[in-house]
């Protein structure tokens, strides 16, 4: 790993950090190969502008681990129409934020997310 990757993704803690889901391997794929993450305008929460690292969180069957796996440094960030999304071809003309990233940086470690560790607990329990 890069020197000061690890350094970097902790001090990302102390900034907003959006975290985007990864609904398939074709998904991935294409936001690891191209470096753009790309979400509708209406799922975002109140403050997303001041996010300036997306992680990316692969959702069951977009890898064989689910969890997030890695994350990079917003470049840019544009409103577009979903038909614009050249990498993920889709007919609507639905508005999206596209966000274009430095590069991605891979963790180690995956990490599952919280929801998942708390379902795990309870189920041990019962």
């Amino acid at each position: 790993m890069p020197q000061g990757i690890i350094e970097e993704w902790r001090s990302a803690f102390d900034e907003h950090v959006l975290v985007g889901m990864v609904p398939s391997a074709r998904h991935y794929e294409a936001y690891r190969k191209h470096r753009f993450y790309h979400i509708p305008v209406k799922q975002l929460k109140k403050g997303w502008q001041t996010a300036r690292y997306i992680a990316l969180y692969l959702k069951r069957g977009a890898a064989p681990q689910n969890g997030v796996t890695c994350f990079g440094k917003i470049a840019d960030a544009k409103i577009v129409k979903r038909s614009a999304i050249a990498e993920l071809p889709k007919r609507s003309d639905d508005e999206y934020v596209r966000f274009e990233i430095e590069s991605w940086n891979f963790l180690q470690n995956r990490h599952p997310s919280r929801r998942l560790r708390h379902r795990r607990l309870r189920d041990d329990d019962a």
